[in-house]
């Protein structure tokens, strides 16, 4: 059977999270949790509640017990898509945060494409979006790590409260909910992951603020 050291290391690196990122979000010393993954102590049960959250795995899998990782219930038996050959291709371009003051990655290097049925873009042109890999968990459970978002151009929202991907800062970029008040000078950035605080941005730093378009189609391997 897995040890917790092992299956803690397994959680982080399917999670793409560091131990100081781990530490911050659980709240737990940055310390203790190199001393759990090194096998040298047991976490107590508080501090396995709080790994066990910030993760999101259920708490007998992070000891190595053989259950699912998850607490979800089991997805329901999907129909068989129906195969269409009227698709489009999109390069993925581009990482987008699901975290705060994270740098984009550029991924075409990578040569990653992805196909999408055509009837997807609701009559839009190709051109009109383009394809993002998220990385991070903040927007954890609609969107999770290493979800492809297929982003529908505009450099406005459409409404206070409407998920976006906006560029801010120095070459950050996010996609968070955004709420904002026509007519005053902030915006906030809410995450859905209540684990993540939301980060208001006002006065001249929205200066630095884009809206960088709304993702409409979400492509999840599972």
């Amino acid at each position: 059977m897995p040890e917790f050291k092992e299956r803690l290391d397994e959680a982080m690196r399917i999670r793409d999270i560091s131990a100081a990122e781990l530490s911050r979000i659980s709240k737990v010393n940055e310390g203790a949790i190199s001393q759990y993954r090194a096998g040298k102590y047991k976490a107590s049960q508080r501090s396995l509640d709080k790994l066990a959250r910030a993760l999101n795995v259920s708490i007998p899998w992070l000891m190595g017990a053989d259950v699912p990782m998850t607490d979800e219930p089991s997805a329901p038996s999907l129909p068989s898509p129906a195969i269409t050959e009227d698709t489009v291709t999109f390069p993925v371009i581009t990482s987008v945060a699901a975290h705060y003051d994270s740098v984009s990655i550029d991924e075409s290097a990578t040569g990653e494409k992805i196909e999408v049925p055509r009837a997807y873009l609701k009559g839009r042109k190709a051109e009109e979006f383009c394809a993002m890999r998220v990385r991070g968990d903040s927007m954890y459970p609609d969107f999770r790590n290493g979800d492809i978002v297929l982003v529908l151009k505009q450099s406005t929202m459409n409404h206070s409260g409407e998920i976006g991907v906006i560029s801010y800062g120095d070459d950050e970029m996010t996609i968070k909910r955004i709420n904002y008040v026509d007519g005053e000078d902030w915006l906030e950035l809410v995450p859905l992951n209540n684990l993540y605080p939301p980060k208001r941005i006002e006065g001249v730093d929205l200066e630095s603020c884009h809206v960088i378009g709304i993702p409409r189609v979400l492509i999840r391997e599972f």
